[in-house]
């Protein structure tokens, strides 16, 4: 019961921090959120009839754990789940918030000490991604990291070009699914729940997985630490393959 409620927390806050920028995004959508809710004013109405009240309902579904747990469950990659915060009004609620007290506030001077804290605020959501980035062309056409593409390929050539049932990590497998629709990659693939309690990769759960959902391949990186051994389970190290980051190492059953 107590591992299931751990495993549980730990779905919500993994999608909580995704989808919020680790917290940041949503402390001043909070903010505005309490002030247009708790405001008495009735020209407020209107703002809290199709701004405040959706968002109060998205919101406790949103962060409700046992329905983020069930979309854990079917949807399984976080990244997609992620997309149900995006109905959330949190842009139009901060443009309201920010002329409704650009026309509260009397002094010039507080006028220009929100035009600040609105530039910080933004400044610090974004992390100041856009700032004094220069910009060149990317190393391929697709904008896919380096190796991608070898890997797909090295893929079908070592099983003749037919489609190959492989398993490889959650972080590799978006990419792969944008080159190549030929990879068969079963639902097991989820190869981040199969990490000891050190953070290294069990090899032994990874190949006997691999195994029992009939994968003739595994692809493993350099970048993340492994226990275990793969061979006992019939693999063989076929290619190593340069990656952006880490090198790739494709494994063949025998």
């Amino acid at each position: 019961m107590l591992e299931s409620l751990n495993i549980i927390i730990g779905e919500t806050l993994e999608i909580y921090s995704l989808a919020t920028l680790g917290g940041k995004l949503f402390i001043p959508f909070f903010i505005c959120l309490a002030y247009v809710f708790l405001c008495p004013a009735p020209e407020d109405d209107r703002a809290r009839k199709y701004l405040v009240y959706p968002s109060l309902v998205l919101i406790f579904i949103l962060f409700n754990p046992v329905i983020i747990h069930l979309l854990y469950k079917y949807i399984e990659v976080p990244e997609r789940i992620v997309r149900m915060y995006w109905p959330l009004p949190m842009d139009l609620l901060f443009v309201y918030c920010l002329i409704r007290f650009w026309g509260v506030l009397d002094k010039k001077w507080k006028k220009a000490a929100l035009l600040v804290l609105a530039a910080i605020m933004l400044y610090i959501n974004t992390g100041g991604s856009h700032t004094g980035q220069s910009y060149t062309l990317a190393q391929n056409p697709e904008k896919m990291p380096k190796g991608t593409k070898e890997v797909c390929d090295s893929l079908l050539i070592l099983n003749d070009y037919q489609d190959p049932y492989v398993m490889m990590p959650e972080d590799l497998f978006f990419w792969t699914r944008e080159y190549s629709p030929y990879l068969r990659i079963p639902d097991i693939r989820e190869m981040k729940f199969m990490l000891t309690e050190n953070g290294e990769m069990d090899l032994d759960m990874v190949g006997k997985a691999a195994a029992d959902s009939g994968c003739r391949f595994v692809v493993l990186m350099s970048s993340v630490p492994t226990a275990g051994d793969i061979t006992e389970y019939g693999f063989e190290k076929k290619l190593t393959i340069e990656g952006q980051d880490c090198e790739y190492y494709i494994y063949m059953i025998k």
